[in-house]
């Protein structure tokens, strides 16, 4: 599979998580072991998980376009490393929460997917 390919599947399931958190926090929140029991709870989780994650598809589709790819996967990529190094304080300060775990696997995963990303199309806009 080209790394195109992976950077659409990805930026695919972002907008659709996050399209799916914007219209139903109430179904996002057990999934992401949070309470939304108050009034500000639905706007957090389409803030933060509708309105981030949808942001961060449209990066990522844009790393996938052949001009300026790098950067864009660049900026995904820092967004990530900042995701991860929250989860590592997490994990630090609270112990290890099977989802903290969990999450911070996926997006150190991702962290490096996109670093990767942006290298290899760097190297093949230069060559």
């Amino acid at each position: 599979m080209s790394l195109r390919t992976v950077l659409m599947l990805v930026a695919v399931a972002h907008l659709g998580f996050g399209a799916f958190a914007l219209f139903a926090p109430e179904k996002v929140a057990p999934i992401v072991d949070l309470q939304i029991d108050t009034d500000a709870g639905p706007g957090e989780i389409r803030a933060v998980y509708g309105g981030s994650m949808c942001a961060m598809g449209v990066i990522v589709l844009l790393g996938a376009r052949k001009k300026t790819s790098d950067v864009w996967l660049l900026a995904a990529g820092l967004g990530y490393a900042g995701l991860t190094v929250g989860r590592a304080v997490s994990l630090y300060v609270d112990g290890a929460h099977m989802w903290t775990v969990i999450f911070g696997a996926v997006e150190a995963t991702l962290t490096v997917l996109f670093a990767y990303g942006a290298r290899k199309l760097r190297a093949a806009q230069h060559a």
